[in-house]
């Protein structure tokens, strides 16, 4: 009797423990928060090219290596990658984890594939990618996959977006040039109504090709050279667009205001810091 009295209270603590483990695991801290009055802090950085050569290392390209070194950091810092969507998602009511940050690449070099890809999805990371469109229509014909300079087809543009590591976005069709106006920014004397047709049938050109080969509708616009043309942004609000990146270096709060996405700025990540030097002293992480 008194043994069967021993495995019941044995059994009854047993179940009481068990009880009260699963209430600390659904009751634990979630990597999640949700709106605050003073907003969500936002760092975004800005790669351009990846390559092992250190010959072809600069101020806008990094080796492969480093990049891994950033993934690396933040991921051991606790930070997590975000998309285009879960930003706007945010300002609508939607949450973002506890230490977002937005990686981007602008351009769409062949080589943020060839090296990016496997890296971001060894640590688990999304980043943005914004392709100049007419030089992936041109890269498409051609047979050329140098890494050190050819962009991304549309073959490469629905591989990357199928790894689910890449969020397509629009950087125009064939406006990231210093030939007549700098960037998509506004010539002297160029009327509105004459700007906005330059803009929509440039802009419109890329969202068209991005929907038609890739299926994707891009809801961000980073503009070529972060130059910004007046009444631009107005333009391209018009046009669809609810995030707009610059390149000036400045930390983002994202709040429930839709504006808050527009104009947003993003760090230009260079070749001559480690990943710790560039998130402390340059980005300065919180």
């Amino acid at each position: 009797m008194v043994m069967l009295l021993s495995r019941k209270r044995l059994s009854l603590a047993t179940v009481l423990a068990f009880l009260l483990a699963i209430c600390l695991f659904c009751c634990r801290p979630t990597h999640e928060t949700v709106a605050s009055e003073d907003g969500v802090l936002l760092p975004i950085v800005m790669y351009h090219g990846l390559h092992p050569d250190t010959k072809k290392q600069g101020d806008y390209v990094i080796s492969p290596t480093l990049f891994e070194d950033d993934l690396r950091f933040l991921t051991q810092n606790g930070y997590t990658t975000v998309t285009i969507e879960q930003l706007i998602a945010y300002t609508k009511g939607g949450t973002l984890p506890e230490k977002p940050v937005l990686l981007t690449f602008d351009d769409g070099y062949l080589n943020n594939h060839l090296y990016g890809t496997p890296l971001l999805q060894t640590y688990g990371c999304q980043a943005v990618l914004s392709p100049i469109v007419s030089e992936t229509v041109r890269y498409s014909t051609l047979n050329d996959r140098s890494p050190a300079y050819a962009q991304v087809t549309w073959n490469d543009l629905r591989t990357m977006r199928d790894t689910g590591c890449w969020d397509i976005q629009n950087h125009t069709y064939a406006l990231h040039t210093y030939t007549d106006r700098n960037g998509s920014s506004r010539l002297p004397f160029e009327s509105l109504e004459a700007y906005a047709t330059v803009l929509q049938a440039d802009i419109g050109q890329a969202q068209t090709l991005l929907q038609r080969e890739v299926n994707i509708t891009p809801r961000a616009f980073a503009y070529p050279f972060g130059a910004i043309g007046k009444g631009e942004r107005e333009i391209l609000q018009d046009m669809g667009f609810a995030v707009t990146l610059t390149c000036t270096e400045q930390h983002n709060t994202v709040t429930r205001e839709a504006e808050c996405l527009l104009d947003m700025g993003r760090f230009r990540r260079r070749n001559r810091m480690s990943a710790r030097e560039f998130f402390t002293h340059v980005v300065k992480l919180p």
